[in-house]
């Protein structure tokens, strides 16, 4: 994640730039460097970031996917720390996309909660192949897909338990819609238990995922590594 890797670049160049000098030179050489970033960096495996490939399909609104995502699930799939949600589901009359609505069939209502410290800026509901819904804008990995918002003819978040703000902060409760939802095994509309999206997804039993938009965190790390080479060069 973008906040790990930002975190980490940050202290690397605080503790780098207390680090003592010799003769007007750093004392810091290349692979001491390399090896205080092993080890600071350096931890369980936590963000399980998936690459994504979307499809426009003409249905509620546009689809834009970004190229890597993360997979948010639960806690029954081997899903990291900074990935984990809680989930559930109910029937209900809200409708998402009023325009592809039928009434015969049951829209769900899926509330999940963020159980990560990390604020996730955008997301996306990507059904597994066998999951069928009416709301969707496109398809991500060949799996039937919407961004989970308010804007445009699909709106399927009704309710966010902190900000209106569209950011699924820490702890926040969402609610949103999965109009039509059917899944011939009967699975829940809230089995976000494999990893993988679309045709990707492996593993127990799984209805669907939730992806989260990240940032590049190479790109932040880099920059923190940058300002520990700043820090040192300053005090050279």
């Amino acid at each position: 994640m973008l906040y790990r890797a930002a975190l980490c670049g940050a202290v690397l160049a605080d503790r780098l730039a207390g680090l003592g000098v010799r003769g007007g030179r750093s004392c810091v050489r290349a692979s001491t460097l390399l090896a205080i970033a092993a080890g600071f960096c350096a931890g369980p495996a936590l963000a399980f970031p998936v690459s994504l490939t979307g499809a426009n399909l003409a249905n509620c609104d546009p689809l834009a996917v970004p190229a890597q995502a993360d997979e948010l699930g639960r806690n029954v799939a081997g899903f990291p720390e900074d990935e984990l949600i809680f989930a559930s589901s109910q029937e209900t009359d809200d409708v998402a996309c009023a325009a592809t609505d039928d009434a015969l069939i049951p829209n769900a209502a899926v509330t999940i909660r963020n159980r990560t410290t990390i604020d996730f800026l955008e997301l996306w509901y990507v059904a597994d192949p066998e999951t069928s819904l009416s709301n969707f804008d496109g398809e991500v990995n060949g799996g039937l897909a919407f961004r989970i918002d308010t804007d445009g003819e699909n709106a399927p978040l009704v309710f966010e338990s902190q900000s209106q703000d569209g950011i699924f902060e820490a702890n926040e409760r969402w609610t949103f819609v999965i109009q039509d939802y059917q899944n011939p095994a009967r699975l829940t509309p809230f089995a976000f238990t494999s990893l993988g999206v679309g045709t990707d997804s492996a593993g127990g039993p799984s209805s669907g995922s939730v992806v989260a938009f990240i940032p590049e965190p190479a790109s932040a790390f880099l920059l923190g590594l940058g300002l520990a080479g700043l820090a040192l060069r300053r005090r050279s």
